[in-house]
């Protein structure tokens, strides 16, 4: 696929690219789960999706709940669209930023760290409002990500080593 979108491709050329992209016998190293739960149609939204997530050099694997059973889904472990990380643990997260221990804490997913070497990614977590940059996230996370070979993924602009 193309590096940058066009404004003008038609639905059947981005499906047609996407058809491509999953046909590749050289899929992209890094995949992501998108599971939707949804109460309206939109599933005219899965090719643009994936077509932009194989732009940004991801493998996607999009998968719909049922009209209207959001809660259901939730709470169906069995659904398929709820499933533990390959190491059957529940996702990890770096909460950087603040000071101490935290019992809950809300905060914007500015970044994953994507292990090379390891199955178990972390989402990197901080209060609303704070940049941090990729120098400080390594220097933040390092007592643990020293044993691993990782890339920073963030949204838009790619990913550094």
């Amino acid at each position: 696929m193309s590096a940058a979108p066009d404004a003008r491709e038609s639905l059947a050329e981005i499906v047609a690219a996407v058809a491509r992209a999953e046909g590749s016998p050289e899929q992209p190293a890094v995949s992501a789960r998108i599971s939707i739960l949804r109460n309206y149609t939109i599933e005219p939204v899965e090719p643009f999706l994936k077509s932009q997530l194989y732009r940004a050099g991801i493998r996607p694997d999009v998968r719909f709940g049922g009209y209207d059973t959001v809660a259901q889904d939730l709470m169906d472990a069995g659904s398929g669209l709820l499933e533990p990380a390959p190491d059957g643990e529940d996702l990890d997260a770096y909460v950087l930023g603040v000071e101490g221990p935290v019992q809950r804490f809300t905060g914007v997913c500015v970044a994953v760290l994507h292990r090379l070497d390891d199955d178990d990614d972390k989402l990197v977590v901080v209060p609303a409002g704070t940049e941090m940059g990729d120098a400080e996230i390594r220097r933040q996370t390092h007592f643990q990500e020293q044993f691993f070979q990782s890339v920073i993924l963030r949204s838009g602009n790619g990913s550094s080593q």
